[in-house]
């Protein structure tokens, strides 16, 4: 098979998907996506952009748990960025992307002014999330790559449910997709800073714009996908369409995505778990050793952590952090970030060493010569766990989850926001006590 036969194969697959019972893991994947929304939505990247942005124009429509008056665009923008502003999101790990936040942002962008049904929002982000993983194995599984692959993919997967619920033609989605590769972009050199977020809520608009332009009539050339000077050959030599393609309709790669455990880069997770049994006092540690992957090194390296976008992907803070104080770690790093005194001093008894033999999901750590091992499992938080995850972040009560699973929603948006003048507020802000 040939990419341009492949283009047309994950057309086909969008156009012609009908799910009739929609998997429990992409109700979970939503909510774990509204919980970190909304936790996320007052931080102080987000007030930059919409001020930015309110400079510049505005609309008639509010980004989740905020005020302000916007375009579907610029709320498709800030409800994602919301979503990843905290590394609280989600990640399919054979990949490195963040699928859900993209594209449920960019739904959500649409209901409010279209009603969509509970069902055929999570179809939509279902099909969405199986092009945007799909795309993944295409470009990123035979190599290691800079990019930021959500930057790369995550636009196209917002055509993908897009497409779907616009019930756009064959050929629109083509010009779409092909429009979406011309404003790919993001590499992993923006960790580390407010950027590091950003990048795939740049993804979620520059996919609704696509759409949204090809909807209403601009063509692109499909040699934007596959051609020699294209979008697929540029970023990667050989692709892997096989993989790619394989089991497309009847095996779904999404649901392999799970929802984030701990609110740090994922680089960090086989440290975390190898110390979560450790019980050495730490003020009795003379000697940390960490062995990582040269990726995990490169990335995580960073000793001196100045402000909560150093800390989100610090592995020497976050295993300071994690021997300190355990529960902490599902604890989102708040705005005023400032290390005690304690973590600097176990991080000034660390030496980070890159092992070519560990993988990215893979951690050696010595603590005076005791060997603590692990490799991440990549298993999946239990409903029961998001549900914790979401109340913990929202302050939410229980009734409202449980109305969220059993209730036939026939319009989403609606049911979102039908709390905010209630009581118990969806949007009351109490999710920004986490950072006062």
């Amino acid at each position: 098979m040939n990419l341009q036969e492949y283009l047309d194969k994950i057309i086909d697959f969008i156009i012609n998907t009908h799910i009739d019972t929609i998997p429990q893991c992409y109700y979970n994947y939503f909510l774990n996506y509204l919980g970190v929304t909304i936790a996320g939505s007052h931080q102080l990247p987000i007030d930059i952009v919409i001020k930015t942005l309110s400079h510049d124009h505005t609309g008639n429509y509010h980004p989740i748990n905020r005020n302000e008056s916007l375009s579907l665009a610029d709320c498709a923008l800030i409800d994602c960025f919301s979503s990843s502003i905290l590394a609280y999101d989600d990640i399919h790990f054979p990949t490195s992307t963040h699928p859900c936040g993209p594209i449920a942002s960019s739904l959500l962008a649409y209901s409010r002014q279209n009603a969509i049904s509970m069902h055929d929002f999570l179809e939509a982000l279902c099909i969405g999330m199986e092009v945007e993983c799909r795309l993944g194995i295409l470009l990123f599984s035979n190599n290691q790559t800079s990019w930021y692959t959500t930057g790369i993919i995550g636009g196209m997967g917002v055509v993908g449910a897009l497409s779907k619920v616009m019930n756009l033609s064959k050929e629109q989605i083509k010009n779409a997709l092909s429009l979406t590769c011309n404003m790919a972009s993001g590499t992993r050199g923006s960790h580390g800073s407010m950027a590091g977020s950003f990048i795939p809520a740049l993804a979620c608009q520059n996919g609704y714009l696509a759409t949204c332009y090809a909807l209403n009539g601009i063509t692109c050339s499909d040699t934007s996908f596959y051609g020699h000077n294209g979008y697929i050959y540029q970023l990667c030599s050989k692709p892997n369409i096989e993989e790619s393609i394989k089991d497309l309709g009847t095996k779904y790669i999404s649901q392999e995505v799970i929802c984030k455990p701990y609110p740090f880069g994922f680089i960090s997770y086989a440290c975390i778990d190898s110390l979560l049994n450790c019980t050495i006092d730490y003020h009795t540690i003379h000697d940390i050793t960490i062995e990582i992957s040269p990726m995990a090194k490169r990335l995580g390296s960073n000793m001196h952590p100045l402000h909560q976008y150093d800390a989100f992907v610090s592995i020497p803070y976050l295993v300071a952090r994690t021997l300190i104080n355990k529960d902490s770690l599902y604890q989102p790093i708040i705005n005023n970030f400032i290390m005690t005194k304690e973590e600097q001093e176990l991080i000034n008894k660390m030496q980070i060493i890159e092992n070519s033999y560990l993988h990215d999901d893979e951690a050696d750590i010595y603590i005076d010569n005791q060997l603590f091992t692990n490799a991440y499992t990549h298993t999946n938080m239990s409903q029961d766990d998001i549900i914790r995850k979401f109340i913990n972040l929202t302050h939410i009560n229980q009734s409202w989850v449980n109305d969220y699973y059993q209730l036939n929603i026939d319009n989403i948006y609606q049911y979102i926001i039908s709390y905010n003048s209630t009581k118990n507020d969806i949007f009351d802000n109490s999710a920004n006590k986490i950072h006062t």
